[in-house]
């Protein structure tokens, strides 16, 4: 019965997978995991002892939980009234006005308590106050910037990035006092970090709010959002997201000598976002919805939100080896992020390899690799095939389909052994309707050319080339993979010839 009773007060504050509560799951690895970076990049500016790191790094998580806490504590239950007319579901809906705002003390008790227990500087403590004062003037009535416009977009960017960096650069600072004659400038670093927390904020506010606009519109509350369109705000999004990919670089370039590994992991990165941009341009630059979950630039934030950390904590392992429980800390409490990351990884090589993706379901493993002798070819492994052909997709994306034009699709194709698959056009979207062609084959162990002409029945901006291949174990490898246009009158011997 106790241990009944705890799961159950475990699962009303937190949820089953982190949603409730304070939503930990939401803000941990996209707002603490760049400051806790930033911490380690200070540290290293300023040349702090290995001990005092890894004490006040600890110092620093903790404090960025209880003022993350607070700020989701906060904006939830004063958005109660606003999420029952929208019909959201609120963490804070299940507690009583005593408990939230006990939750709230807490948080600030918690948060302030730290200061007890090291020596902060008025600068330090300063800095702790406007990261809980933001997100209650971001909250709170009569102020609540939150439905002010670009007053909420600039008080959340504050509170969420540019206090928090602020803080953990001051208390690495203050265990210096030779903090200000450290090479790299601190000045000139302080001075990046902001700008760069400055332009992450304002992209991720105006995002959140975007996706948001809707039930925003719907329950009658006023935001940045409500008062204009995506289309708007794309393009002056796009030059904020711009200066902060450059702050960055600038950031990268400054730490190069004393921090190499984050200017490596970053070039790596790039390299695999460039290879993601390549391989699905056309998605990319066609994407006009307003309500996309994925834009462009939002593809350096998942490096922020694991990578970054990492580069960091690995560097300053490398400067003092007694700091290496840094990289395994973050390696066991953010695994589902460098899951993530290495997912992208995956899909970065498979794209190099099928010049495509491998898109995985429901139980199917699989994976993409190279065959350079005796001829180049791509091979698909698959090691569980799911139960159904569609777990397993590889897909040739980014293709812009136009109503009555006729397309020439080629390939050549084997397997280990005799296999049927689904090969055709689809949308790259819901509800991922077939445009024109789909077609099961049979593959054997000799190599087949696959030679189809379909044309398009609809107009589709996102529309893949796909081989269905779930359903059992086994290996299939694939050649010259394309899709063009074609003249109607193209002959048989044009056709023989392209065999």
């Amino acid at each position: 019965m106790r241990m009944s009773a705890l799961s159950s007060l475990k699962v009303r504050l937190f949820g089953s997978e982190g949603r409730g509560f304070a939503r930990l799951n939401f803000w941990w690895f996209p707002k603490v995991a760049p400051v806790l970076a930033v911490s380690l990049c200070a540290a290293i500016v300023f040349k702090v002892p290995a001990w005092v790191t890894f004490r006040s790094i600890l110092l620093i998580a903790f404090v960025g939980l209880c003022a993350g806490t607070y700020g989701y504590l906060i904006n939830d239950i004063f958005d109660l009234e606003v999420d029952r007319k929208a019909g959201k579901r609120n963490p804070m809906a299940e507690f009583s006005s005593t408990q939230c705002f006990l939750f709230c003390v807490t948080a600030v008790a918690f948060g302030f308590g730290s200061a007890l227990f090291v020596s902060y500087s008025r600068t330090s403590l300063l800095l702790l106050g406007l990261e809980y004062l933001l997100p209650t003037m971001y909250s709170v009535p009569p102020i609540r910037l939150k439905v002010r416009g670009i007053l909420g977009l600039f008080c959340d960017a504050f509170g969420a990035h540019v206090a928090p960096c602020l803080y953990v650069i001051s208390v690495m600072a203050h265990e210096r006092t030779t903090a200000v004659h450290a090479s790299p400038s601190g000045t000139v670093f302080t001075l990046l970090v902001c700008f760069w927390g400055l332009c992450l904020g304002l992209t991720g506010i105006v995002v959140h709010e975007m996706e948001d606009r809707d039930n925003d519109l719907w329950s009658g509350i006023r935001t940045f959002a409500t008062g204009t369109t995506f289309a708007k705000v794309r393009l002056p999004l796009s030059l904020i997201h711009a200066g902060e990919l450059l702050t960055f670089a600038l950031l990268c370039g400054l730490l190069w000598r004393t921090a190499p590994l984050l200017g490596i992991l970053a070039g790596v990165y790039v390299a695999m976002i460039a290879l993601r941009l390549w391989t699905r341009w056309s998605y990319f630059r066609l994407v006009t919805r307003e309500n996309v979950v994925i834009e462009w630039w939002q593809l350096s934030h998942p490096f922020y939100e694991g990578n970054f950390l990492l580069a960091v904590s690995l560097q300053c392992a490398w400067l003092h080896p007694s700091l290496a429980v840094l990289p395994v800390l973050q390696c066991v409490l953010m695994a589902a992020s460098l899951r993530a990351q290495f997912h992208e990884l995956r899909n970065a090589y498979s794209m190099l390899v099928l010049g495509g993706q491998l898109h995985l379901d429901g139980s199917s493993v699989a994976r993409v690799r190279a065959i350079l002798f005796p001829e180049w070819a791509r091979r698909i492994e698959i090691f569980d095939g799911g139960a159904e052909r569609w777990e397993i997709r590889a897909v040739h994306g980014g293709l812009n389909i136009q109503s009555g034009q006729q397309y020439l699709m080629k390939l050549k194709m084997r397997a280990d052994q005799p296999r049927e698959i689904m090969f055709g056009v689809w949308q790259d979207h819901e509800p991922w309707q077939a445009l024109g062609y789909c077609e099961g084959l049979s593959l054997s162990q000799e190599w087949q050319t696959i030679w189809r002409e379909f044309t398009a029945p609809v107009d589709e901006r996102h529309a893949y080339m796909g081989l269905w291949l779930g359903g059992h174990a086994g290996s299939v490898d694939v050649r010259g993979w394309s899709i063009e246009t074609v003249n109607t009158n193209l002959s048989a011997d044009a056709k023989a010839d392209a065999e």
